[in-house]
């Protein structure tokens, strides 16, 4: 009984330090991103329609504010909605200007819809890159005359276009890309905060970072599920001739491989258009999200752009099944040999290995 109960404790232990790790991480990674401008002290303050958000409960506009105390740091405060109005514009074009304040900043974009009080870091300056739009919409797509000069049409269908654009703002932000889409006047109506998701913006180049990520997100799987295998044929073995200082070993081993979680764990920076806006384990959004991407994508047939990124999500599921199975394999096979090694089944080396070991 206090063998088992010792190997529960240090597989709980084990759960609590990966736990920590992964906890540190996800927290970085579901911050909100967001675009900021300062809000004038003596004029309104002009934004676009894509800084407001829209639910059930209506518009909803945010400035940045410093916290104090546990909540410290950027935090996100929803503005009353008598300090902002909608105006139209020539053309149709609606923008929101907000009245006077002094040392305010105004969120003109962020990477998800933003909470009351939630943290938040905000971009001071974004890189540019070439990159590629996907607009998908949810019916047929309008004939387009004139766009923005910094897009290009590459290829539509029915339901979606492929947009070039030389200087996509980067980290990619929905919101700011629908602005920039939006100065076509045909398609300003399909981006408006009450018919957001009429139409989706997805990049290309967020897509592949993805991808990318994904064969690094299973080894960090296999590297959760690894010390669970060792410590279970721990507690099988511990009664055998041997099983003790087994134990010892697949304890360093365990801790080698948090070592190694840690250092992977370091070098994943998923993009946060892609994310969930409030569990990043939900499986949903990633199932209708990839689901609506890779549909639209293989509506466009041949289309080099297209097929490249469906290649790369092809590539990058094979990988990560390869490392999925070579992990739990090795940790299977980890677990047999230090059974037949309990037995007695090895030669005079490995007898003399296990002596030195207890």
């Amino acid at each position: 009984m206090k063998r088992r109960t010792l190997c529960v404790f240090s597989l709980l232990a084990w759960v609590l330090a990966a736990c920590t790790m992964l906890s540190f991480k996800i927290e970085e990674q579901m911050t909100a991103q967001v675009v900021a401008a300062p809000r004038s002290a003596y004029g309104l303050t002009v934004l676009p329609m894509e800084a407001l958000t829209y639910d059930e409960t209506g518009y909803h506009l945010f400035e940045l504010v410093e916290g104090s105390g546990w909540e410290s740091g950027p935090r996100a405060h929803e503005i009353d909605g008598q300090d902002y109005s909608i105006i139209d514009r020539e053309g149709g074009v609606q923008q929101v200007t907000a009245t006077p304040s002094y040392n305010a900043e105004l969120i003109q974009f962020s990477s998800h819809p933003l909470r009351a009080g939630e943290p938040l870091v905000e971009l001071l300056e974004q890189e540019t890159a070439e990159d590629v739009y996907l607009v998908a919409f949810s019916a047929p797509v309008p004939e387009i005359e004139n766009l923005s000069p910094s897009l290009r049409l590459d290829g539509r269908t029915d339901t979606a276009l492929l947009l070039s654009v030389a200087g996509g703002a980067q980290p990619f932000i929905e919101p700011q890309a629908k602005t920039q889409i939006s100065q076509a006047p045909v398609l300003a109506p399909y981006f408006h905060p009450m018919t957001a998701d009429y139409a989706r913006v997805y990049s290309l180049k967020a897509v592949e970072q993805f991808l990318e990520h994904v064969p690094r997100l299973v080894l960090l799987l296999v590297m959760l599920l690894f010390p669970v295998v060792l410590w279970a044929g721990s507690c099988i073995l511990f009664r055998r001739r041997g099983g003790r200082g087994l134990a010892a070993v697949n304890t360093a081993l365990a801790g080698l491989d948090g070592v190694c979680m840690a250092y992977v764990l370091g070098g994943v920076e998923l993009p946060p258009s892609l994310l969930p806006a409030e569990m990043i384990f939900d499986a949903g959004h990633y199932t209708d999200t990839f689901g609506n991407i890779f549909e639209a994508l293989m509506a466009f047939g041949e289309n080099p752009l297209a097929k490249s990124v469906l290649c790369a999500a092809e590539d990058a599921f094979d990988r990560a099944a390869v490392i999925l199975f070579v992990g739990l394999m090795a940790a299977v096979f980890v677990v047999i040999a230090e059974g037949l090694l309990c037995r007695g089944t090895w030669n005079k080396q490995g007898k003399l290995f296990m002596t030195a070991v207890r």
